[in-house]
């Protein structure tokens, strides 16, 4: 499920998964005064995180990304699971591949 929150590109994707990070592993958000659904959060990511690998040809970024996005299913799953420490630590794991890819 992708919302109207969904990010588009590297700085909007990065800043959706450090909020996510900061929020996890319940995700409310202070502005609209919600709880978002593990489907909002991760399919707005994940949908930020293709924006970003439909722009990418280098090779080693395209394979952090793939990276990105399994440490992105990894979290989501353990969090389901109510393995919370797990799960921040796959987003936390998630957050610095992708910002690795700049430097990549």
């Amino acid at each position: 499920m992708v919302t109207k929150f969904a990010p588009e590109g590297y700085e909007r994707t990065l800043g959706k998964i450090v909020w996510a990070f900061g929020y996890a592993p319940n995700f409310y958000s202070d502005p609209i005064g919600r709880n978002f659904t593990y489907d909002e959060i991760f399919g707005d990511i994940l949908y930020g995180v293709d924006t970003v690998k439909a722009k990418t040809k280098a090779p080693k970024k395209l394979e952090i990304i793939e990276q990105v996005i399994t440490k992105l299913h990894e979290a989501r799953a353990a969090l389901e699971a109510k393995q919370d420490d797990a799960g921040i630590t796959a987003l936390a794991d998630a957050k610095e591949l992708f910002r690795s890819l700049r430097s990549a």
